[in-house]
């Protein structure tokens, strides 16, 4: 027997939440290593992923630098895919891009229990729930 579609569509959606909630379990190593020639040596993170755009399909990436050089060390350097060059590179002071990632962290949480329907159980207890 034949799995319909549309539940087939569910299953996969459901198992890509699922590794992208393993994926953040841990921290991830870096995709690379720049070298000591390298304009911003260090590790470096790309988080790719796919988009549909029109009939194509295109990557937004993500860089994410760290840098070995004392003077420089102070920021993480951040490429988006709204700049059109990923050299463009957009300092961000330590503590801030722990602020940032902690909020990205929190809102995904909060997004997955929406979709899901399922309420915090600290937030069911301040609503005077069990």
């Amino acid at each position: 027997m034949a799995i319909p579609e549309h539940i087939l569509a569910d299953v996969r959606a459901e198992l890509a939440d699922l590794i992208a909630l393993v994926d953040t379990a841990t921290r991830p190593e870096p995709t690379r290593t720049n070298p000591a020639d390298h304009p911003m040596p260090g590790p470096q993170w790309d988080i790719a992923s796919p988009t549909e755009v029109g009939r194509r399909r295109e990557m937004d990436r993500w860089i994410v630098r760290a840098v070995t050089d004392p003077e420089a060390s102070d920021c993480v350097y951040v490429s988006t895919p709204d700049y059109s060059d990923v050299e463009d590179m957009r300092p961000v002071a330590v503590a801030d891009a722990r602020r940032v990632a902690m909020a990205l962290l929190a809102a995904a949480d909060y997004a997955d229990e929406r979709r899901a329907g399922v309420t915090r159980l600290d937030e069911r207890r301040a609503a005077g729930g069990a």
